[in-house]
């Protein structure tokens, strides 16, 4: 994985360093390698094919592994899930911020099966994380105005900001991450249409833009709204001329053609709440949003905490907030610089939304733009602290002139300075890279994760599609969520659910804590599972309700089940109304020995010893009377129907599916579960189901492929077609040529 990366990151930037006149330049090597060096560190805890992180890295990780999956089974465009990974048919990431899966899925495809599917991810974000200091050290020295070594530490500030630390390191917000090396193209591309509005700075800013907005909109919107500060200040500073006018629709056409797709991808999204419910609810959310920025401020001003979970370790760190102090000195000091105040106010805006001034903080949240409102969510400080680092870096080398130490010894204390809090922002890093390492899995969980017998697709793989009354937090056999519906009052005629059959009882008796080690209680007896076979785990719980987790563990086996009940009112749990069941089988080709243990969330005193009587039932799938037969390239199943009916599939209801039964079209409609229901005869039939992308989606996608191959095309070329330029100029035309001879 490290060469992986270096091919990346380190390469390209040595190759800088034979670039240009003057020949092999030594000091260039030096720094691209204390560069590549520094960023290596900080991305060494996603240097692994072990999976890491909490509940969303896990959920990342499905989507990586169903775009996989539909990708080799040759499925293009992906635009929903469908494999067993994500079989409910979710859109989100791959749908409101496409280029993590997208990017996961080339990556797949470039390296054949060397990676797992948290290598994949780990190498995304490791690439993220170098790519963010190699290009804000290469678009900093683009910008000309600092030298080579002040564009190093200002790119090393960037890369060791807390904001970006705790994204990445800390809360699993792999989409915010994956921003970073965008940022400062973007930054770039902004600084220079500020100054003149030609198609290269005009073209650059877009491209920058787009992949952010591609990448993570939330971040992308905020980028946007202080581009606009920046930008409008430049039309006043520089008033646009007549070419200004061919020039920037030319650049909003390239933006709407490389980053379409995503906003008509997220528009074709039928949610299941409105905006109009969402306007209802604002009061109320901008409340919490201020609640939640007062909380997290005065952390936000200290250096991050132990275990960096806190919402303040998403901060601008000392360092910044340094250079910010500085920068504005220098600003004051030059005065007509107008991008640096153009700069000093979209850091404003940031800082303004971010702070929790008392009475306009509250009041700016409740009448902001809904969209603003929706996409940033409760937490403004996880996108904006990125943001902020990003501008005050690029703020630092535009104002650079203005606070240059002409001395060699003011030279010299300004060095000790910028060292010393780079080696605080280093101190600072290493909690977040600590607190990543210790939730790195061990080999077994990591193998065990994708397992289909463990797959665990996760709330948020239901987000903007709602989810249905029999959703459990832990693993789901999509086969139970198929059903045949009345079609008059929708009531069940037949399902898969064995409740109320005669199943064969593979193995019965009492679950007892035979020890308790911490919060940890041991049950036995241990449960054994069959290879090739399929069970049902029935329990009769003989404890009131408890906040536990309860885990099952076996070689191949990695499961936990949430305690009393987690979100659906008909999944597994104790309360009242919920299923006592869990489905259990393993891939392994031998006899399994299952452990079963609670882990006490509250930390509470159980008096009792008796957990739950079981039941283990053993399921013989080819007497389901709903076959599922696969889940891609689309879902196919076959069913006896004893009378016309529906019948309800396990996929969240999208507009774009089109089903099939023996071949014939059929008509799908949304069931009261928000699943897709599709109607079908009496008898025994095959039913198809496929999502067949809109047109529109369909030509966005497309359009976009292409735009992106044709820039990234420019940009691998650009190297070679200069050197090409310089071997065709002759002497005479050269810059380095003599005076002409006489005569001539």
């Amino acid at each position: 994985m490290i060469l992986i990366i270096a091919v990346l990151c380190l390469f390209p930037g040595l190759a800088l360093a034979f670039q240009g006149r003057g020949g092999f330049k030594p000091a260039e090597v030096v720094r691209v390698l204390l560069l590549f060096t520094l960023s290596l560190a900080v991305a060494s805890p996603f240097l692994t094919n072990r999976g890491m992180g909490h509940g969303d890295a896990l959920n990342y990780s499905n989507s990586v592994a169903d775009i996989m999956t539909q990708l080799h089974a040759g499925v293009l465009p992906v635009a929903v899930g469908q494999s067993e990974y994500a079989f409910n048919g979710p859109v989100h990431p791959l749908r409101t911020a496409c280029y993590f899966d997208y990017a996961t899925g080339l990556l797949g495809l470039l390296l054949g099966s060397r990676l797992t599917f948290w290598g994949l991810q780990n190498l995304l974000l490791a690439a993220s994380l170098t790519g963010a200091a190699y290009s804000a050290y290469f678009c900093l020295r683009k910008l000309g105005t600092v030298g080579p070594w002040i564009a190093l530490a200002l790119a090393a500030a960037y890369l060791l900001a807390p904001g970006l630390l705790a994204a990445a390191h800390s809360f699993d917000l792999y989409m915010t991450v994956t921003t970073a090396p965008y940022l400062p193209v973007a930054m770039l591309g902004l600084i220079r249409v500020f100054h003149d509005r030609t198609w290269a700075n005009v073209s650059l800013f877009a491209i920058g833009l787009a992949v952010c907005w591609l990448a993570h909109p939330p971040v992308a919107l905020w980028l946007s709204a202080g581009s606009v500060v920046v930008l409008a200040t430049g039309l006043i500073v520089h008033p646009p001329r007549w070419r200004d006018f061919a020039v920037i629709p030319a650049g909003l056409l390239l933006l709407a053609l490389l980053c379409g797709y995503g906003f008509v991808s997220s528009l074709t999204i039928d949610p299941n709440f409105t905006s109009r419910g969402y306007e209802r609810a604002l009061p109320v959310v901008a409340s919490t949003v201020a609640t939640m920025t007062r909380q997290a401020w005065p952390g936000s001003l200290r250096p991050v905490s132990r275990e960096t979970m806190d919402l303040g370790d998403f901060q601008l760190g000392y360092t910044l907030w340094l250079l910010l102090g500085a920068a504005v000195v220098a600003a004051a000091r030059l005065r007509r610089n107008a991008a640096a105040w153009s700069l000093l106010g979209m850091i404003f805006l940031y800082i303004v939304v971010t702070v929790p001034v008392p009475w306009l903080h509250h009041t700016l949240w409740l009448y902001l733009p809904l969209q603003f409102v929706t996409m940033t969510n409760m937490w403004p400080m996880q996108r904006m602290y990125l943001l902020l680092a990003a501008a005050v870096v690029f703020l630092g080398a535009v104002v650079q002139p203005g606070f240059y130490p002409r001395s060699r010894r003011r030279q010299w204390i300004t060095g000790v300075i910028v060292f010393a809090a780079l080696a605080w922002s280093g101190c600072q890093a290493w909690p977040f890279l600590r607190h990543n390492r210790a939730l790195q899995y061990s080999a077994e969980r990591t193998a065990a994760t994708h397992r289909l017998e463990n797959v665990d697709v996760g709330i948020s793989s239901y987000a903007f599609l709602g989810f249905p009354s029999w959703f459990s937090n832990g693993p789901m056999d999509p086969e139970y969520g198929l059903r045949l519906l009345n079609r008059a009052d929708l009531s069940v005629l037949v399902s898969n659910d064995p409740a109320g059959r005669k199943q064969p009882a593979a193995a019965t008796g009492r679950l007892r804590i035979v020890r308790t080690e911490a919060n940890l209680s041991y049950l036995e007896p241990q449960l054994t599972i069959e290879p090739g076979r399929r069970y049902r785990l029935r329990f009769h719980f003989l404890t009131p309700a408890i906040h536990a987790l309860l885990y099952l563990r076996g070689p191949t086996t990695w499961r936990e089940q949430t305690l009393p009940s987690y979100v659906g009112p008909k999944g597994f749990g104790m309360e009242q109304g919920n299923s006592p069941e869990i489905g259990l089988h393993t891939s392994s080709t031998r006899p399994e020995q299952v452990t079963l243990t609670l882990n006490n969330l509250d930390n509470a005193h159980w008096d009792w010893s008796d957990f739950a009587d079981f039941t283990l039932e053993e399921v013989d799938r080819g007497a389901l009377p709903l076959q599922l037969i696969r889940l891609v390239p689309e879902l196919e199943c076959r069913f006896d129907a004893p009378q016309d009916c529906w019948l309800e599939t396990p996929r969240m209801y999208l507009k774009g599916y089109a089903a099939w039964v023996d071949g014939h079209p059929a008509q799908v409609e949304r069931s009261q579960e928000s699943e897709i229901m599709v109607a079908v005869p009496a008898g025994k039939h095959t039913l198809e189901l496929k999502y067949i992308p809109p047109p529109l989606l369909r030509d966005s996608f497309w359009a976009a492929v292409c735009g992106w191959i044709a820039v990234v095309g420019f940009f691998v070329t650009l190297p070679i077609r200069r050197s090409s330029r310089r071997g065709r100029e002759s002497p005479s035309t050269s810059r380095d040529a003599g005076p002409p001879a006489p005569g001539r």
